[in-house]
């Protein structure tokens, strides 16, 4: 059983379909995230019990593509990431991997989470 799957937030048409062509072509699962669910926690997007997560709803959501990675094991991942490079889908700045830290977040709070990442690392590189 494959348990290797991305799970995409603001993506639909032509990038929906690329990027469901890499997910193909790897054996990945790729699991688009409706907007209503932006505010559960990551967790309960695999199923797991939401009474088991610490993460509080939110309903505001968010614009930026995003993509969450579950249970991508080398080879697969660094072949997707490559794949994502070569690929002519527009690049997505905001990648994750689910961790125990992060599976109680909402997409929200992970969106949050990575912009302020990435904020430090432009900072950084001054």
């Amino acid at each position: 059983m494959n348990d290797a799957m991305v799970f995409s937030f603001n993506l639909d048409g032509e990038r929906h379909a690329m990027l469901q062509s890499i997910c193909d072509s790897l054996g990945i699962i790729l699991k688009p995230v409706p907007r209503e669910a932006f505010g559960l926690p990551l967790g309960a997007l695999l199923g797991m019990p939401a009474a088991r997560l610490a993460g509080a709803a939110e309903d505001s959501g968010f614009d930026d593509p995003m993509l969450l990675l579950c249970g991508l094991e080398e080879p697969t991942f660094s072949a997707f990431l490559q794949a994502l490079r070569r690929s002519e889908l527009p690049r997505i700045d905001l990648k994750a991997v689910l961790t125990p830290t992060n599976v109680a977040w909402t997409a929200v709070q992970l969106r949050n989470e990575l912009l302020r990442e990435h904020e430090q690392m432009r900072r950084a590189s001054r």
